[in-house]
């Protein structure tokens, strides 16, 4: 979504598509990923089927821990590994390619919900995640 309102609660935002999804009957959790980098909203989406095998498995149980975990816990533990598969070549460097736990640099919220959990972080609120975002957007202009 390009805006340049930022959508902090995404999943219930009327020009997201989670929120769409609902409407059409669709019931499962989804786990969403929200990066705020106005006027870009980058938003990755998870659902998690109904029967799904892996409740029981490993990471099923990961998963249902970290449901469970306060919002200080979670911000300790969820890393991201961003990679620029294309772009200009300064993107590319600029974006290192290592895994980052998010919530220690950035300013998070979590919204837990019953139908989902929305992890959505303010990329632009540390410097490095500045010159980040103005590396995106400069970029997305060309």
């Amino acid at each position: 979504v390009k805006t340049f309102d930022e959508i902090v609660h995404y999943s219930v935002d009327p020009r997201g598509k989670v929120l769409g999804l609902r409407e059409q009957g669709d019931d499962r959790f989804y786990f969403v990923m929200n990066f705020r980098l106005v006027p870009i909203q980058l938003c990755v989406v998870w659902a998690v089927p109904k029967d799904c095998d892996w409740s029981s498995a490993p990471e099923g149980v990961l998963f249902e821990r970290f449901l469970a975990m306060t919002t200080e816990q979670r911000s300790t533990r969820l890393k991201v590994i961003p990679k620029v598969l294309e772009g200009p070549w300064l993107v590319k460097q600029g974006v290192p390619e290592r895994p980052g736990v998010v919530g220690k640099k950035l300013a998070c919220e979590y919204f837990v919900r019953p139908d989902h959990l929305e992890f959505s972080v303010n990329c632009i609120s540390s410097p490095a995640g500045r010159r980040i975002v103005q590396l995106l957007t400069g970029a997305a202009r060309h």
